[in-house]
């Protein structure tokens, strides 16, 4: 049944993206990115993502952005990312703004840092904290203020931010060391599927640091996060199984 509607969704999506519907070839890259309904194929989503941007699709040009980077065609990406962002795209945002840090071009990446807190963007908070919590693009390493922006990023979701409030109060960062708010940050990011925090949350269990220690939890926890490929929680699912023998 749901492969047939599947085939019945690809009619559609098909006859509307022949018409120009830029957001239809979207549809259909996800469907080709997903394998729903037609084969996978990640020449073809790509395909799709770039036909769409040419319908002026905000999300096909941002995902054919993307793949111009990752296929080293910086032109053409900052071409589609940046008309993706005047489309109001907020990912092509932080976007730019990455690519501006990874090539070094700090006045670039401070302005699209500043037009992404200007939009209210959590990723562009988390962004802002990681710069003071480093000290990069010329602002000075303030850990006030990177635990400020943090927080602001958490408040709207941002699983990353969870987790760095976590390690402030596990570590003391910013001069409060309070390991049970540490475990509530971890727990809160691990349930928003931040791999490192459930690994971090269930050492606490294992161990009980800001919880009371629970074995079987613990388990839980890093049993997820090894299905998710973080090595450091088959480590301490070995500790585990071994202290329970």
């Amino acid at each position: 049944m749901a492969e047939n509607r599947s085939a019945q969704a690809y009619g559609v999506m098909h006859t509307a993206s022949q018409n120009g519907s830029g957001g239809a070839y979207r549809y259909l890259a996800n469907m080709y990115e997903q394998g729903r309904g037609v084969e996978g194929s990640p020449f073809m989503a790509r395909h799709m993502n770039w036909m769409g941007s040419q319908y002026h699709d905000p999300e096909s040009m941002y995902q054919a952005a993307k793949d111009f980077y990752a296929r080293g065609h910086r032109k053409d990406g900052d071409h589609l990312a940046t008309k993706a962002k005047d489309c109001g795209h907020p990912g092509a945002i932080i976007l730019l703004m990455e690519r501006s840090i990874l090539e070094g071009r700090d006045a670039d990446a401070r302005m699209f840092l500043e037009m992404g807190i200007d939009a209210g963007i959590p990723a562009a908070k988390f962004a802002l904290a990681e710069q003071y919590d480093k000290g990069g693009l010329g602002l000075p390493k303030d850990y006030q203020r990177a635990f400020y922006w943090y927080t602001e990023s958490a408040k709207h979701g941002e699983a990353r931010a969870m987790a760095a409030i976590a390690y402030y109060f596990f570590r003391g960062q910013h001069g409060v060391q309070d390991e049970f708010a540490a475990a509530h940050w971890y727990h809160q990011a691990a349930k928003a599927s931040h791999v490192e925090s459930m690994t971090a949350y269930g050492w606490m269990l294992m161990n009980g640091k800001g919880a009371q220690a629970n074995p079987d939890e613990a388990f839980g926890y890093l049993k997820r996060a090894s299905k998710m490929g973080d090595k450091q929680a088959d480590v301490f699912l070995a500790q585990l199984v071994k202290a329970k023998h």
